[in-house]
């Protein structure tokens, strides 16, 4: 599913997909208040070739269901390979500075706020994790991943 939805461009995957976040959210008795949804962010070139951002689309969806704000408040600069295929050394330095707060987001947002940050596949965990760490530098007191799946995705 994950697939269709990043590689064949099934957008109506999304809210099933989103359902099963969702599922996984209710596991865990986390307190909404104060907490903000957002997402790892596609490149510009990226989301003009696929036509969306299959990450902001799960966490708009995941949003609703939860009941949380979602916020689109990072974003990528740098544009490159995708990080599929790439062995953890290349992937850290592909997003190496790849990463920050757009332009015109009061940084009030982020303090003393927990994020549930929405990607669809970890890997090494590295794009959650620079993107944790711009957010955390813009006074983010907690970031929670929510992924749908870890590991290589098999085509």
């Amino acid at each position: 599913m994950i697939y269709s939805l990043k590689y064949k461009f099934y957008k109506g995957i999304a809210q099933p997909l989103a359902d099963i976040l969702f599922s996984q959210f209710l596991k865990f008795k986390i307190d909404g208040e104060n907490c903000f949804v957002v997402c790892v962010p596609s490149h510009k070139k990226r989301i003009r070739f696929r036509g969306f951002n299959q990450s902001k689309l799960l966490a708009e969806k995941f949003s609703k269901l939860a009941n949380l704000q979602f916020i689109d408040c990072l974003e990528r600069v740098k544009f490159q390979a995708t990080q599929a295929g790439l062995e953890r050394e290349e992937r850290l330095k592909n997003l190496c500075d790849n990463f920050r707060v757009k332009r015109g987001i009061s940084g009030k947002i982020f303090f003393e706020r927990t994020f549930f940050l929405v990607d669809d596949v970890a890997t090494t965990c590295s794009t959650l994790n620079e993107c944790s760490r711009i957010l955390k530098q813009n006074g983010a007191k907690t970031i929670i991943g929510l992924v749908l799946a870890r590991g290589r995705l098999i085509k």
